[in-house]
């Protein structure tokens, strides 16, 4: 009983009492202080924002870090970025493993407000540090040893605002939820990985695949469902004569990219494109003078990098075009996208065209099928009005065409053309002076 009172009245056995206490003290109760304090310091001397941070925690023996309630905001008050939440699990296994581990990390409901300025400054770009160093060397710098075993955000919020509009268009996703499972800097090792993302008018954003960090490189499948072309319209109001359309846009497609060769890859496969309810109307008009109400673009690949394009299908079923010219000669598709004010158009040399050096796309197109679709034109121009359409339009055909380069070519084949009750004639006459039951072109 001597010898065991002894040794704990020892020296060695003070001083390692003591170091553990002041351990534990300094874990739960230094660490949450000095994050607390330091933090909205360190955002408002390297960013120039502010910054609060609620409770803090620290369990020094499991390395459990957790924050709360954190806010960044611009001076006047805007928020940018925060979160209800941090919660941090990190592995003293990774001591074994020669890799810093963390075995689980979650983000509850954070925020981010992205914000495009009337100037176009991006407020994001503010709290993004200049890099000092060149490409070459960013490359040659090796990524350190990371494990993240699970890395969650949940019930996140993603506010999407362009203010460059004469009414700012905003976009805001929420929740978003993503699940990483083994995502790590170690080679050839991967894990599988989602995103979801719903708009506050129901559109969604899935994405599934793999992301290896050693090389970069990922691969997956993303899906675009819902879109309403309001939303596209939102952004982009100011430049174009348009109401506000009717319609959605789904899109899906298989994806690879990969920065581990020589030279990138970045791919698309099995790309889907489908528009349905598509209306488009011009500031003012009656009737509208495009209606799409079911188009598929199936089928098709691209890629990225060798700017080369095959698509299988593209399939308009029904539809309606209107395209008028007013008193003054001006077709009504020229007023779709608003102008300057120049009405000179940009003319260039000759040789500025031979020079420009851009590298064409190639596109490809197996097979175009329009069908149940008509076209209405009127003349305001002539006295009296010169009107004429086709009821019923009917095309089916090939295409490759090379765009962007210094000259663009488009080749098409196996064109079959039906178009029947064809009429044409005065405003003034009851009947049409031409009418032609059907024209067939094979």
């Amino acid at each position: 009983m001597n010898r065991l009172v002894q040794i704990f009245n020892g020296k060695l056995c003070v001083i390692g009492v003591s170091a553990i206490i002041i351990y534990t003290l300094s874990g739960i109760l230094l660490v949450p202080y000095l994050v607390r304090h330091y933090v909205p310091g360190i955002v408002q001397e390297n960013f120039k924002k502010n910054a609060t941070i609620g409770e803090v925690r620290f369990n020094p023996f499991v390395f459990i870090f957790e924050a709360n309630d954190f806010r960044m905001n611009e001076p006047n008050g805007e928020p940018i970025a925060g979160f209800k939440r941090l919660f941090v699990d990190f592995e003293l296994k990774s001591l074994f493993k020669w890799a810093w581990t963390f075995k689980y990390i979650a983000v509850e409901q954070p925020h981010l407000n992205t914000i495009i300025a009337r100037n176009g400054a991006l407020n994001l770009a503010q709290i993004v540090p200049a890099s000092d160093t060149t490409p070459s060397e960013e490359k040659d710098k090796s990524l350190p040893r990371l494990i993240f075993e699970q890395l969650v955000i949940d019930q996140g919020r993603i506010d999407f605002i362009d203010k460059r509009q004469s009414e700012p268009a905003t976009v805001n996703f929420m929740p978003l939820n993503i699940d990483i499972h083994n995502l790590t800097t170690l080679p050839e090792q991967e894990g599988s990985k989602t995103i979801t993302a719903i708009t506050g008018d129901g559109e969604t954003f899935q994405w599934a695949g793999n992301i290896d960090l050693k090389p970069v490189s990922t691969r997956g499948t993303f899906k675009f469902e819902n879109i309403h072309t309001a939303t596209l319209w939102k952004f982009a109001r100011d430049s174009l004569n348009l109401e506000a359309p009717e319609g959605k846009i789904n899109i899906t497609a298989d994806y690879d990219f990969d920065l581990g060769d020589a030279s990138p890859k970045l791919t698309l496969d099995n790309l889907v494109v489908a528009l349905t309810g598509v209306i488009l109307k011009l500031r003012g008009a009656q009737v509208p003078f495009l209606e799409i109400p079911d188009m598929r673009i199936m089928g098709s690949g691209f890629d990225l990098i060798k700017q080369q394009g095959e698509i299988n299908k593209v399939v308009v079923a029904g539809g309606a075009a209107r395209i008028g010219v007013d008193q003054s000669g001006v077709l009504s598709l020229e007023r779709i996208v608003k102008t300057s004010g120049s009405t000179r158009p940009d003319v260039r040399e000759p040789s500025e065209i031979k020079d420009a050096g851009t590298k064409p796309w190639k596109i490809s197109l197996s097979g175009l099928n329009l069908h149940g679709f008509s076209l209405e034109y009127r003349d305001g121009s002539r006295s009296p009005e010169l009107k004429a359409g086709i009821d019923n339009i009917k095309v089916d055909l090939k295409a490759q065409a090379e765009v962007g380069g210094a000259q663009n070519k488009v080749l098409i084949n196996d064109i079959a053309v039906d178009l029947s009750k064809i009429s044409a004639g005065l405003d003034d006459t009851p009947e049409p002076e031409v009418q032609i039951n059907k024209i067939t072109l094979d």
